[in-house]
């Protein structure tokens, strides 16, 4: 669609959202939603079309005014200002949310025993932006967020789906603790999924949420640490980076035996973060300190041969450093090991 061409529709499309027939205006909103991608100061004609769109029954209707809702508040500040003061678009969508977790079976709409999943998908996520820093818009949401994340069936992925918006909603708003509790338990469960990629997502939805919430997060550490052995690379990181995020004073030895047992039998692309990030936790937080990646991991059969390991150290408090050092490697077939004591670093590094 032209720039000119909906310049030229736009007052049609305007008439047709408040047409009595169901069709054209589902139609109707639709075209709005692709004129405002065009035409984007062209939105405010539509503004006194959307007043009535909420109190539509037809879900067709409903689905494609929250999908243009979602538009006109993404796109301007002002009419979002305006929806969450003016219009109390919040109020409109509890009902309407509330009403499809609560309603009984209706074949037009089910899917896998859950009512219209692609409309409160959509709803939640208008619910996201509308709360997102905004503690009046939240506090409003905060009860139906709560029912929803508790009464969607999780043994679908349909389920799943409406859960992870749910979560991703309560995490972004200015909601409750107690909410905020029961999102990071539902990602949680999802640690426990077979379907890899709710693994994924609930890993990385947890490492943004760790510092924010690092007691909730923390329940599910034995959880986490069982996700560095999965088969899949991807979950892998994102388990080891979480991993890392979870360490402190009082879980340090478990978790660097968990982390040191991973460093022995992860891929060679690990090997190096691993390594690194084991160190980072080791020092005390006055330090800073970086392992980079060796310059060989083989030294020639027959020769002497050398491996560099470069290790950078900032030690901003002038503390004095002595390092130990544990080498483990094969040697014809057997294990061997050799310890060292590094006490010798320049006087420049700690005085």
């Amino acid at each position: 669609m032209k720039d000119k061409m909906c310049r030229d529709l736009a007052g049609e499309v305007e008439k047709l959202l408040k047409t009595s027939n169901s069709y054209l205006r589902k139609k109707a909103a639709l075209c709005a939603v692709h004129v405002i991608r065009k035409v984007p100061e062209l939105m405010e004609m539509f503004l006194p079309a959307t007043k009535n769109l909420l109190n539509e029954k037809n879900h067709g209707v409903l689905h494609t005014s929250v999908v243009l809702l979602t538009e006109m508040c993404e796109r301007s500040p002002d009419m979002l200002a305006h929806f969450r003061k003016n219009e109390k678009l919040v109020p409109q969508l509890v009902r309407i949310l509330k009403n499809l977790i609560m309603s009984g079976y209706s074949p037009e709409h089910d899917v896998s025993g859950i009512s219209d999943p692609f409309l409160q998908v959509r709803i939640l996520r208008l619910l996201r932006i509308l709360g997102r820093n905004d503690d009046d818009s939240s506090e409003a949401m905060n009860d139906i967020l709560a029912q929803v994340a508790t009464n969607t069936e999780t043994s679908k992925n349909v389920g799943n789906a409406i859960l992870y918006e749910t979560v991703l909603t309560i995490m972004d708003i200015k909601s409750e603790s107690g909410l905020r509790v029961l999102a990071i338990n539902i990602l949680g469960r999802f640690l426990l999924n077979n379907d890899k990629n709710i693994r994924y997502v609930a890993l990385t939805s947890l490492l943004k949420t760790v510092q924010t919430d690092h007691n909730a997060v923390q329940r599910h550490r034995s959880t986490i640490v069982d996700c560095l052995k999965d088969l899949d690379v991807s979950i892998k990181r994102r388990a080891m980076e979480l991993s890392f995020a979870l360490v402190n004073g009082n879980n340090i030895r478990g978790m660097m035996k968990e982390l040191l047992y991973f460093l022995d039998s992860c891929e060679p692309e690990f090997k190096a973060d691993c390594a690194s990030g084991i160190f980072l936790a080791a020092v005390p937080k006055t330090f800073q300190l970086q392992l980079l990646s060796p310059s060989s991991s083989i030294v020639p059969a027959f020769n002497t041969g050398t491996i560099t390991q470069v290790i950078k150290v900032l030690n901003p408090q002038k503390q004095q450093l002595r390092m130990r050092i544990k080498l483990t490697y094969n040697h014809k077939g057997s294990a061997m090991q050799d310890l060292a004591e590094v006490n010798n670093f320049p006087p420049q590094s700690w005085q």
